[in-house]
């Protein structure tokens, strides 16, 4: 039985750590900037690898050609069709979680859970579209990453962000205000030890 996004992290979670908010990108199939460029360039690859083959198995008979013109038909098949049939697979497997002390991602098909504690997250940048979807990275990562490609890419942050999330905004603020109530958590303690101390 499939979880869901709140099941996968509820038994994850810490003593005295409570959700807040929890999500997945966005479903279904994604048209993006980059799709602008890739969608007429599959189309035309398309009729290119269809006349390579027509060329190399009926005119020529060189091996290379061949070969060449096979892999020519599989990248055109794989820009037009596979890479958005791959990328809602992918997506589909992406699971998100705010927590009053950390930020939570589980991904791929064994659910790898990858965490970020609130008071280590120094930058945070929101790429926000009309309708209210958009991502968020966290750290050092390029938003325009997210933007342009629908994924966080040459990335070395544990948890680059969230992307496709619906009410980006929200869960933007939303993570602010946590890191901040941390924040403060951790300055009142630091305070309480030291006065603790000098007694």
């Amino acid at each position: 039985m499939k979880k869901t996004s709140e099941q996968l992290f509820q038994s994850r979670l810490k003593e005295n750590e409570t959700i807040h908010w929890y999500g997945q990108p966005a479903g279904g199939l994604l048209i993006r900037e980059k799709d602008l460029l890739l969608i007429p360039g599959s189309i035309i690859l398309v009729g290119f690898a269809g006349l390579m083959n027509v060329i190399a198995f009926y005119f020529y008979n060189s091996l290379l050609l061949q070969v060449f013109a096979v892999g020519v038909s599989a990248l055109a098949v794989y820009l037009g069709l596979f890479r958005f049939l791959a990328d809602i697979r992918r997506r589909r497997r992406i699971h998100y979680c705010v927590t009053n002390f950390r930020v939570m991602m589980c991904s791929g098909r064994r659910q790898t859970l990858r965490t970020l504690p609130l008071k280590n997250i120094e930058r945070m940048d929101l790429a926000e579209e009309k309708n209210g979807r958009g991502h968020i990275s966290l750290g050092n990562t390029n938003p325009l990453w997210a933007w342009l490609f629908g994924q966080f890419m040459l990335s070395s942050e544990h948890l680059p962000g969230f992307e496709n999330i619906d009410h980006a905004r929200e869960v933007f603020q939303l993570i602010e205000q946590l890191k901040r109530k941390n924040v403060s958590g951790e300055l009142i303690n630091t305070v309480k030890q030291i006065e603790f101390n000098e007694n």
